[in-house]
């Protein structure tokens, strides 16, 4: 078919393209009709320029993929949803789309009647299958018709978004293989089924006999396994279902005492294992309806060690299963808006005094402005809905100032939950995601099986207890020390401020310094300082602006004061403004901050912590210890830090067998001063803390962190460790791993590991993807050799503390509160204890943490302990003699 070399349909795109992309072919040969057709979303700058498709880095991606599974040789017609760039790589409008296909794409599909259409992207996927999210479809072929022709669509995620994230690029190979199997004829297409649609029975169990009857009256779908739910409502629990066999399930009320005893006893054998999707939040609502299961399986954390799965329960059922199941805010959306206009019909019919006139500076000059009554903002808001907008009440109300009169009299605005819904919809619901659960188990156990992993995943779900105990423990926190330390970082950004001033003012037409003005910033330091004139380096944002990131302007430390002054002022407004000021904003009644931890976020294995980020608060500095010092014990107990004394270097030695480092282990040296000695060529005697030992210390954790020249100097300019270069960075690097060249040896297998099967595994038997490592991409294959290198150590290390966080469950708990897991950040498990038992407990915790290596661990594990009523003013603790 020959193309116009002409089109106009769109004017937007006439102006930001400058060649169309008409498409071309893709392997196969000469004269060879293209049997697969590839489309993807829009052309890029690359693409632009030449007028050819797929052509850029993600487009070699693309590219390779298709050789890789086989598909190249059978013909491949490479195409856009929209043939024209448009500016700045925006989406194209849906007016857009619909001209080009109508105009190109159709036609093209019609013309080579592909067997298989591969829709790479969101917007492609969409425009073949409708508003579908690619969580749900990516990877799974299914039939579809194109005016009276009939192909399979595969959805696939866009190689573009795996260029910078290694999980995305792991889902675009899923995909790519599964496009291949699909041709092959190795997948049918068509979509999973739900087998049991139409045909569930979920109905409530209220009395032991009901429970028993549910458990015993049937043959169960994996014998010894429950699938357990709850809900929560009204700030309590509300309920939980359980099944045993696909298609039906049994909801039991909260407030059903009797038949929750007779489930938990069930729970309670250990013949009897319990499948729960994301444990850390169900195992504390059971526990408040007295029910604690001995043994617990999270189908969400073996999601998570596959890597290739989503963790969400109705993605995963729907993609395995065919289930559609509703999310929570469609059960209880409508409701909540119902609820939402009666309360703001209320507040509109009282009558509200006016709110205290506020005082505001303007341009230098005071402002006094009258806030609105709050009767004015509702009565426009529900004039609003009444007049058709697209308008959430309840959100609007949340963001809307002032209401805080009409809380103390009214009560807050309540969110529906399914207390609010009628009964049948909410047991409905809650009974369906454990029919979800114990279907999933098998599918997900038998993949974890056949990949190795159930050793792994039993490690896991053997530290979820002491994961749960924290979250419940919360750290104790000092309100006033918070207070204090705000105070003090405010006088210093003060002080800071006015040294500044003094230093530049001159250069800002009067106006005060603001370190946190870009415009400022940049103008003062590319245009008026010209410090890039002077040396260093420079780089522009996108749009041609001049970066003043802290990282940039670190080049140009020592070309003006100024520079580190900017930095030093903003290291403290981020203390503040980070710990200092929002910390106490976490505080419970208690005096205690409680963080939400995950075990399914980070891909060596390693804890998360959010809202608040405890794992995050700052250490290295003498400001971030004073953060530290915020966080006190409550009286008569005392804080207890058991950390692992380099333990991701003892994986390194024990799985590298580097003779260097397994002998310094073995006779008890200190690795630090070892190697500052070799490095800089100082006798251990003569080393100085600062200038040796602490950059040796920083430089080979750093490196089993894949840590860069230039991060390295950052992090010894934040310590105040000398003033080291780039270069100075580099040259340590280098000579760390000539030191221990077995390090670097081991490595450099673990790469080779991962080019031939796409993945690297721990002592352990984790493994990780490192799906840049066949990139066509020279520099993301580089960043993924790194990745492979160093991920087993990382893996191994928190193996070490997943064991024992598992084998000191049963340590802790009989000391009944006493004795209180707070968090675990990298080698380190934070307690809160009485201090009588200082003496009796930290020997029985270090024989537990010291014990736990691998099968064949070729270094003994050292745990150094600190005790201190404050968390960053601890000291060392040996036991007395």
């Amino acid at each position: 078919m020959k193309h116009r070399n002409y089109c106009d349909l769109c004017p937007e795109l006439c102006e930001s393209r400058k060649r169309i992309c008409w498409g071309e072919e893709h392997g196969g040969r000469v004269g060879h009709n293209p049997r697969i057709l590839v489309v993807a979303e829009a052309p890029g700058n690359e693409e632009n320029d030449s007028g050819r498709t797929l052509i850029g880095a993600s487009g070699q991606e693309a590219r390779d993929h298709l050789n890789i599974n086989g598909l190249s040789r059978h013909g491949v017609w490479l195409t856009n949803l929209c043939l024209c760039h448009p500016e700045g790589n925006r989406d194209p409008h849906r007016d857009e789309i619909l001209a080009c296909a109508e105009a190109h794409l159709i036609p093209k599909i019609l013309e080579l009647q592909p067997r298989l259409i591969i829709t790479m992207g969101r917007l492609s996927t969409r425009f073949f299958l409708g508003d579908v999210p690619m969580e749900l479809v990516h990877g799974i072929p299914r039939p579809v018709n194109v005016l009276g022709f009939e192909t399979t669509v595969l959805p696939s995620y866009h190689p573009a978004a795996g260029m910078h994230s290694p999980e995305q690029m792991i889902l675009f190979h899923v995909d790519m293989k599964a496009a291949g199997d699909t041709f092959k004829g190795k997948i049918e297409p068509h979509p999973p089924t739900d087998e049991w649609k139409g045909r569930e029975v979920y109905r409530e169990a209220k009395t032991p006999t009901d429970v028993r009857f549910a458990l015993e009256g049937e043959d169960w779908y994996v014998p010894g396994v429950v699938a357990v739910d709850t809900e929560w409502a009204r700030e309590k629990p509300w309920c939980l279902s359980f099944s045993v066999v696909p298609g039906k399930a049994w909801v039991v009320d909260a407030a059903s005492g009797s038949a929750l005893e007779a489930l938990g006893v069930s729970l309670a054998s250990r013949g009897v294992r319990t499948a729960i999707h994301n444990s850390l939040y169900d195992i504390p609502v059971l526990a408040q309806m007295g029910i604690e299961p001995a043994r617990i399986d999270d189908t969400m954390v073996m999601a998570y060690l596959l890597q290739s799965e989503p963790q969400g329960l109705k993605p995963l059922a729907f993609r395995h299963l065919g289930m559609e199941m509703s999310a929570y805010q469609e059960m209880v959306g409508a409701r909540t808006r119902e609820m939402a206009l009666d309360y703001l019909e209320t507040v509109a019919s009282l009558e509200w005094p006016d709110p205290e006139p506020v005082l505001e500076w303007r341009k230098g000059e005071p402002h006094v402005r009258q806030p609105q009554n709050i009767t004015r903002k509702v009565s426009r808001l529900l004039t609003q809905i009444a007049e058709g907008q697209d308008v959430d009440p309840w959100s609007r109300w949340r963001k809307m100032d002032g209401t805080e009169q009409v809380v103390d009299l009214l009560g807050p605005l309540r969110e529906a939950d399914l207390s609010d819904i009628p009964r049948a919809e909410a047991i409905h619901y809650s009974a369906r995601d454990a029919d979800a659960t114990i279907r999933l188990y098998p599918l997900l156990m038998g993949r974890i099986k056949s990949m190795g992993l159930e050793d792994t995943f039993r490690r896991d779900m053997r530290a979820v207890p002491m994961v749960v105990d924290m979250m419940a423990n919360g750290m104790p926190v000092s309100l006033q020390a918070f207070k204090r330390l705000s105070q003090y970082f405010q006088e210093w950004m003060d002080t800071i401020a006015k040294s500044m001033q003094k230093m530049v003012g001159h250069h800002l037409q009067g106006q005060a310094i603001s370190p946190l003005s870009y415009p400022q910033m940049s103008r003062l330091i590319y245009d008026v300082l010209r410090l890039p004139e002077k040396g260093g380096r420079f780089r522009a944002k996108k749009g041609g602006n001049k970066s003043t990131a802290n990282d940039i302007l670190s080049r140009y430390l020592g070309l003006h004061p100024i520079v580190a002054k900017i930095i030093e002022w903003r290291q403290y407004q981020k203390l503040k403004t980070s710990y200092a000021d929002t910390i106490p904003k976490k505080i419970e009644s208690d005096g205690r901050v409680r963080t939400t931890l995950r075990i399914t976020r980070v891909a060596t294995g390693r804890l998360s912590s959010s809202d608040p980020n405890l794992m995050a608060q700052p250490v290295r500095s003498e400001e971030g210890r004073m953060v530290r010092d915020c966080y006190e014990a409550e009286e008569g107990n005392v804080l207890v830090s058991g950390d692992y004394a380099q333990v991701e270097m003892r994986v390194a030695a024990s799985e590298s067998k580097d003779p260097k480092m397994l002998r310094i282990f073995h006779e008890g040296l200190d690795i630090h001063s070892m190697t500052a000695s070799d490095m800089f060529g100082v006798p251990v005697s003569d080393l100085d803390e600062m200038k040796h030992r602490y950059p040796a210390k920083r430089v080979g954790f750093g490196i089993l962190n894949l840590i860069s020249a230039q991060g390295l100097q950052r992090e010894l300019a934040v310590s105040r460790a000398g003033d080291w270069t780039v270069a100075d960075c580099e040259d340590m690097i280098q000579s760390w791993f000539q030191i221990y060249s077995g390090i670097a040896a081991y490595m450099k297998r673990n790469g080779e590991m991962a080019k031939r099967r796409g993945y690297v595994r721990d002592c352990w038997g984790r493994i990780r993807y490192i799906p840049g490592i066949r990139s066509t991409n020279k520099w993301i294959r580089i960043e993924a050799e790194r990745q492979a290198g160093n991920a087993p150590i990382q893996m191994g290390a928190q193996g070490v503390i997943k064991e024992a966080m598992g084998q000191l469950v049963p340590v802790y708990r009989p000391w009944d509160g006493e004795v209180r897991p707070l968090i675990q950040i990298h080698d380190d498990i934070v307690w809160e204890m009485a201090e009588p038992l200082i003496p009796v407990v930290i020997p029985e915790i270090k024989a537990v943490m010291e014990s736990v290596g691998p099968k064949g661990f070729q270094v003994p594990l050292d745990v150094d302990f600190k005790v201190g009523k404050k968390w960053g003013s601890m000291k060392s603790w040996t036991p007395t003699l």
